[in-house]
């Protein structure tokens, strides 16, 4: 059986009515010649459509429509001339139609059992073209009676099955249409609580600014755990003043200090530890330990967010790049390289340390991947010689 694309009939918005003339067009087509639809989608204008694409309306198809659609019969033969349609070579629906075709089989119908109206099918058939109905005088009758009874049969078995389809399938695209509105509506009020927070650090830092002569700056790394910050805004007001106090107590002939995702992280230990920083510094050993503790910990937490970006990502089928992750930690591609390309070694001993953690990375992240490879490889390369 060929098939036609001219439907898409996955597609949940098509009139189940064009779905049955669709699979009639293709099941009966060596005895149709053409089909056409008439039917009512909800709007309030009558729609047709013909299989045939060669065929259009004329001006009297919308009152003709409107009548035949109050009719009470299952189904009835009329000549081609009456019918208001015509082909594109044709002038005028007078004219005669599908070569030696001159009558056609209108099937009254309902698409939606509740509807009040019915909808049409107008099948042309092949006259003609039918060797059976040349060959045996007086047969025409006999075949217009069976060709109508196989076709009211046809349309009004699928109809509702069609219907049924058609709904279900409404429902679950209404449905997926709400779910995303619904994600849509929460990423934007996150965004502007992300702003608004943003917004009064900035204000918070211009303030400790003026005090101290100093201009403090925010690394990258800090915006974004500013902007995941959950806590109370007065929370993260109150540690970030501390993190500048303790920044230019270390520094105190700076001009201008950065605040970096180690010194925010390690604050809030140091303040509460017994021992005070001024009265007993810390050894060099443990300052690298805190220091390697702090690395860690901010990349595996960037980690974890590059993580949850992916699973968004393929969660809502977008094509699985930087662009898109990016746009789901609300940074640019750029600042993802720029973090992979600092950070790699530290990367590969998490990837080593940490097996059965970022499984959406290690699948579906390019370079996690690529590295991953890497690792692979130098590890096949470094394996020793296996004994004889």
């Amino acid at each position: 059986m060929g098939t036609n694309n001219k439907i898409n009939v996955i597609n949940s918005h098509v009139h189940p009515l064009l779905k049955v003339i669709e699979w009639i067009s293709v099941s009966y087509s060596e005895i149709i010649e053409n089909i056409i639809g008439v039917y009512n989608d909800g709007s309030p204008v009558i729609q047709e459509y013909s299989y045939n694409e060669k065929v259009s309306s004329t001006t009297d198809f919308i009152p003709w429509a409107i009548e035949r659609r109050k009719e009470t019969k299952t189904y009835e033969w009329v000549d081609t001339t009456t019918l208001p349609f015509k082909d594109a070579a044709q002038k005028d629906n007078k004219a005669k139609k599908f070569d030696d075709v001159t009558e056609a089989l209108i099937i009254y119908c309902k698409s939606n059992p509740e509807q009040n109206e019915n909808d049409l099918v107008i099948l042309y058939p092949k006259f003609t073209k039918n060797v059976l109905l040349t060959a045996v005088e007086n047969f025409l009758p006999h075949y217009k009676k069976v060709l109508s009874y196989l076709m009211e049969r046809t349309i009004k078995t699928m109809l509702p099955h069609e219907y049924e389809i058609h709904s279900f399938m409404k429902d679950v695209y209404e449905y997926f249409d709400d779910v995303k509105k619904d994600w849509e509506h929460r990423k934007n009020e996150q965004q502007q609580v992300k702003g608004k927070k943003l917004n009064n650090v900035q204000f918070l830092l211009g303030k400790l600014n003026s005090q101290s002569g100093v201009h403090i700056s925010l690394s990258e790394e800090v915006e974004l755990d500013i902007l995941n910050f959950e806590g109370d805004i007065k929370e993260l007001e109150n540690k970030l003043t501390r993190a500048v106090k303790f920044a230019i107590n270390r520094h105190p002939s700076a001009t201008a200090i950065k605040l970096d995702d180690f010194l925010l992280a390690g604050l809030k230990n140091i303040e509460d530890s017994k021992t005070v920083s001024s009265t007993k510094p810390a050894s060099s050993s443990d300052i690298n330990r805190d220091k390697q503790i702090g690395q860690f910990g901010r990349i595996k937490r960037y980690l974890y967010r590059l993580e949850d970006a992916v699973k968004a990502t393929l969660a809502n089928r977008e094509k699985p790049i930087g662009i898109n992750f990016a746009a789901h930690m609300s940074v640019s591609p750029p600042a993802i390289s720029d973090f992979m390309k600092k950070n790699r070694e530290n990367i590969i001993i998490l990837l080593l340390q940490e097996k059965l953690e970022w499984p959406y990375l290690r699948e579906n992240f390019k370079p996690i991947v690529n590295l991953l490879e890497e690792i692979k490889i130098t590890s096949q390369t470094n394996r020793p010689p296996e004994q004889a």
